[in-house]
């Protein structure tokens, strides 16, 4: 069986090399974006993600929406 591509190796690939041209950054930074809005909104009452912590999840939140401000800034 062939190796799959590290993670980091798949979305450089998408980032580069996507059917959509460069749409697909727009659209993987606005999913960052999405994502990281409806981490920040959870509560950790209703946390399920049992492998990774709350807060540590929470942390990863708000450096992708730090990300996203740093990228769409003017």
């Amino acid at each position: 069986m062939p190796n799959k591509p590290t993670n980091v190796e798949a979305m450089k690939r998408l980032m580069e090399f996507s059917r959509s041209g460069g749409l697909m950054q727009m659209f993987i930074i606005q999913a960052v974006k999405s994502y990281s809005e409806e981490v920040k909104k959870a509560k950790p009452e209703d946390w399920s993600n049992g492998m990774i912590s709350f807060d540590a999840w929470q942390r990863c939140a708000d450096e992708g929406l730090e990300f996203y401000e740093e990228r769409t800034e003017r």
